[in-house]
């Protein structure tokens, strides 16, 4: 049995955009201020944040109120547990990486709103350099934290794959 189709093209390209995002911004840390593609990277990488922002709601209410199915039989009690939480964090994860991104952009004295794909929106707390410094380390530190826990995930999936029974194959509910 497989997750509905929303909860599965959401979850990849989800998977997909917060990955690409947590590389662009760790590439955007290592190029100088002044160069022309960091200049042009910033709007793009706040753009797909704010998009991924909007999508994890999508994808929140859509998982609460879609039927999901059982998890296989020859899954370990203490497996369950593990993917649990690994899943609750991530998805915890998923909305504080682009709230802390938002919150950091909306307290940096040189912003002036938010770029969304060329629309701005409104920044929501004042400028000020000590909180700008706490959200851009919460945001660093919960972009490592999710990568962290996407290869837990990705283990864990790949495990059942290749190492246990075609039964337990949990990575086969989401392709």
């Amino acid at each position: 049995m497989k997750y509905p189709l929303s909860i599965r093209l959401l979850h990849w390209f989800m998977a997909v955009t917060m990955i690409a995002l947590i590389f662009i911004g760790s590439y955007m840390h290592d190029i100088p201020a002044d160069a022309v593609n960091k200049l042009t990277m910033y709007p793009l990488h706040k753009s797909f944040g704010v998009l991924i922002m909007i999508l994890f709601f999508f994808r929140f209410y859509t998982r609460l109120k879609s039927p999901l199915p059982p998890l296989p039989a020859g899954i370990k009690v203490w497996e369950a547990k593990l993917s649990h939480i690994i899943h609750i964090a991530l998805y915890v994860s998923m909305i504080a990486l682009p709230i802390t991104g938002y919150l950091m952009s909306s307290t940096y004295k040189y912003s002036h709103g938010i770029d969304f794909f060329g629309l701005t929106l409104p920044d929501v707390l004042p400028k000020d350099d000590a909180m700008f410094n706490l959200f851009h380390s919460l945001h660093d530190k919960i972009g490592v934290l999710v990568l962290i826990l996407v290869a837990l995930h990705v283990a864990g999936a790949l495990k059942h794959r290749f190492f246990e029974s075609k039964e337990n194959d949990v990575l086969n509910r989401i392709i």
